[in-house]
């Protein structure tokens, strides 16, 4: 079972079978795919592997969205929990977040009905409630890819995870745009996370809960897609 060999052992990246001692340049025995497509340096890096600086970061969020199956592929799998990469997605996700929840908020005069100290603390929790809710996944994709004998280690579902977290951002951007105008008919929350959402018969109607509902529906789409393409990733 892929799930059992070693995080080093070279599998075929299609079907998972243990290509140890087979010719790089003939076929996976399974599965007839070519072993070459399964050497690790065929992953050569996503977009925003590759590419640094702010721009980098710009086209790592366009490849990923919208190609996300091409750049998983080519995503190397790398150690380390929350990688900086990860960590800037979510800071920028929660700031998108904290401005849509205060674009959704009554106003007085044009100006926020929320202090900056009030908004400070908002942002501080969204930033925690998407860390949380990343380390969340990775320990279910973990499970997940056990259940299904494909070789999901801690690094694979680190990086799936950095990878999707550019999710985050376009689900909190989309959430910018449609949540404010929205909140008058769903109902506007007036607490942090949590408390409205809890309100018997209010849940899914309410602002806040469309405002998280939408990062995670990006995410999410990332993630499934990145594990599909490297349940048997081969590792530098």
């Amino acid at each position: 079972m892929a799930s059992q060999v070693s995080d080093r052992e070279l599998l075929c990246e299609s079907c998972g079978y243990v290509l140890a001692g087979s010719a790089s340049d003939g076929p996976c025995a399974e599965c007839g795919v070519s072993v070459r497509q399964s050497l690790a340096s065929c992953r050569d890096g996503a977009t925003w592997q590759r590419e640094k600086g702010v721009l980098g970061h710009v086209r790592g969020l366009i490849a990923a969205v919208l190609r996300p199956g091409y750049e998983s592929r080519r995503l190397i799998i790398r150690d380390g929990a929350m990688p900086s990469r990860l960590v800037a997605n979510i800071v920028i996700a929660a700031a998108l977040l904290t401005g849509a929840f205060a674009l959704a908020q009554p106003t007085t005069a044009g100006t926020f009905s929320r202090s900056g100290a009030e908004l400070a603390g908002i942002f501080a929790s969204f930033i925690a409630l998407l860390m949380v809710m990343t380390w969340i996944e990775t320990r279910g994709v973990r499970l997940f890819g056990r259940q299904r004998a494909w070789r999901i280690t801690p690094a694979v579902a680190w990086s799936v995870c950095t990878q999707a977290s550019f999710g985050w951002i376009v689900g909190a951007a989309v959430a910018m745009v449609v949540v404010p105008p929205l909140a008058p008919l769903l109902g506007v929350v007036q607490d942090l996370p949590g408390a409205d959402v809890l309100v018997p018969g209010r849940g899914p109607r309410n602002a806040l809960a469309l405002l998280i509902l939408l990062p995670v529906l990006g995410f999410e789409l990332l993630v499934y897609v990145g594990i599909r393409r490297c349940r048997f990733a081969n590792r530098p």
